[in-house]
């Protein structure tokens, strides 16, 4: 095949060229190049998507590791399972979270994190629904406004501030009557005076406590009364 007057035709008639080497040149378009009854390269579908298998190297990286852009869709053969997921992660919208969350960065556990947006309970029956609420430190002590224990003490009128009542935390209630001729000049607080006072009990009238108040009351006559006393009911 080699020498001045031999030349190669291919299936279609066109000459080959013979390279001064001896090899031949040949332009693969579709189908089987056979080389000494071997087949080398079998190219029958170009240009068509191939697929890839095992581990793909991408070698044009100027650093490694580097991000590279995936489009289309991505392939995960053994759905449905949940995927590991590790680095950051951001979720748009309502997002649903099964299992275990991990948060790396507290200094001790438990530490308390802030919430912002709504938060959704999905487990009440009918809303507003009763959660359970635990309290630590002091216990708590719950007052009602019931009371057996009554105390009936009477107070002498006089022009000079006195205490009607002495600061009582169990204080229910109070309730007192002015049995004087003079008006009798109140105020929840200490130093009672008449230009200092919360209400004024005319003679024969009564004053009743407000519940929610439970320190010192005293009080002071505008003028000097009868010895007729003040009468002065507390419930503890």
């Amino acid at each position: 095949m080699k020498g001045p007057g031999a030349v190669l035709f291919d299936v279609n008639g066109n000459p080959v060229l013979i390279e001064p080497d001896g090899s031949v040149a040949v332009t693969i378009l579709d189908g089987y190049v056979t080389l000494a009854g071997s087949t080398v390269i079998s190219v029958s579908n170009f240009p068509a998507t191939q697929v890839v298998s095992g581990s793909v190297s991408v070698s044009n990286f100027p650093a490694f590791p580097a991000t590279q852009v995936v489009s289309g869709s991505v392939s995960v053969s053994n759905l449905p399972v949940t995927q590991p997921i590790s680095g950051s992660v951001t979720l748009l919208g309502t997002s649903t979270i099964a299992g275990t969350v991990s948060v790396s960065n507290f200094p001790a556990f438990p530490a308390t994190q802030v919430v912002s947006g709504t938060v959704s309970v999905s487990n009440f029956p009918a809303f507003p629904a009763i959660q359970a609420v635990s309290q630590s430190g002091a216990p708590w002590s719950v007052q009602t406004n019931k009371s057996s224990t009554s105390a009936v003490t009477q107070i002498t009128p006089s022009t000079t501030v006195q205490t009607l009542l002495a600061s009582n935390v169990s204080r229910v209630y109070a309730h007192m009557t002015n049995g004087s001729n003079k008006d009798l000049y109140v105020k929840l607080g200490a130093a009672a005076a008449l230009t200092s006072y919360t209400d004024v009990i005319l003679p024969g009238d009564a004053y009743d406590v407000p519940t929610d108040y439970t320190g010192i009351v005293t009080g002071v006559w505008a003028a000097t009364p009868n010895a007729v006393a003040l009468q002065v009911t507390e419930l503890t």
